[in-house]
């Protein structure tokens, strides 16, 4: 399977990953050569904060051709909707409100970078959140809430858009094996 990371510019990715073609966005929408490979996996980081922005075009084409998309055009939609509560199981709740009970914190946020929290604090919580939404770079935030917790926002992370400290700690998270398999969908994150 041919694995392609798209990006809005080729400097938003600089990192080399074995196995994986770092593409810029226009690249694949545009290019028919494309379209002719069958089996694909691609991993879109470009922007996606704007509904039919080049992010969610990405999406769509990867998914027409038959090509598997990380995330999801529904996915996508659904999050831009505000419907990130019904997307996500009970357990994942469950495992915010023990990590902001642990800290004491009336709120936190979560990194889920490829189903790995790169600050090594809610590895659990981000295992899950990849396995339920299949977002490469996510970040959620929650708050306290009547005994409970709530999602209060959510920031499906464009690699360019991170801050440079972050940058380097994905770079070394990225180069564990099973990564790529996440990835490639032949293994759990």
């Amino acid at each position: 399977m041919n694995i392609y990371f798209v990006v809005n510019h080729a400097r938003d990715w600089p990192f080399e990953i074995e196995g994986v073609r770092v593409l810029t966005a226009r690249e694949y929408l545009t290019d028919p050569a494309y379209a002719e490979h069958q089996s694909a996996r691609i991993v879109n980081l470009c922007r996606t904060d704007r509904y039919q922005g080049r992010g969610y075009y990405v999406s769509l084409l990867a998914e027409a051709r038959g090509h598997r998309a990380l995330p999801e055009v529904k996915t996508l939609g659904d999050l831009h909707a505000q419907h990130f509560e019904q997307m996500v199981s009970p357990t994942v709740l469950d495992q915010v409100q023990r990590a902001l009970s642990a800290n004491g914190d009336e709120a936190c946020s979560v990194d889920a970078w490829f189903g790995r929290d790169p600050r090594k604090r809610n590895d659990g919580v981000a295992q899950q959140l990849f396995a339920a939404l299949r977002i490469p770079l996510l970040r959620a935030a929650f708050r306290r809430d009547d005994g409970g917790c709530r999602q209060t926002g959510q920031d499906i992370c464009a690699h360019g858009s991170l801050h440079d400290v972050n940058r380097v700690v994905s770079s070394a998270a990225l180069r564990v094996p099973d990564v790529r398999a996440s990835v490639s969908g032949s293994a759990a994150a």
